[in-house]
C-alpha cells in the first residue's frame, strides 16, 4: 500500500477590498490649503519615538540618514524639503 498523493493547496484568488468613503478638507477646497499660513513643519531628533510596533518603539532617523550622503549637510537637505514645501 503506498501513501496518497499530497494535497495541492488551493490557488490564492485576488479580489479588492471596497475602503471608507474618506473627504479630507484638503480634497473638499480644490486642492489648495484654506490657511497655509498654518501648515508648519519640523525636522524632529533622531531618537524621537514616532510610533510602535511589536519589536518596540519606532524612532527617527532622518538626520544621519540624511547626513550620511556625501556632500549632504544638514543646511542643504533642509533647505531643500523647505523649498520643496514652500512651492
Amino acid at each position: 500500500m503506498h501513501s496518497p498523493l499530497p494535497r495541492r493547496p488551493l490557488p490564492t484568488r485576488l479580489r479588492f477590498d471596497q475602503l471608507e468613503q474618506r473627504v479630507v478638507p484638503y480634497a473638499t477646497s480644490g486642492n489648495a490649503w484654506v490657511n497655509p499660513q498654518l501648515v508648519t513643519l519640523s525636522f524632529v531628533p533622531d531618537g524621537t519615538i514616532l510610533g510602535a510596533n511589536a519589536q518596540g518603539n519606532i524612532t527617527s532617523g532622518l538626520f544621519a540618514r540624511l547626513n550620511s550622503h556625501p556632500g549632504w549637510t544638514t543646511a542643504t537637505w533642509q533647505h531643500q524639503i523647505m523649498a520643496a514645501a514652500q512651492a
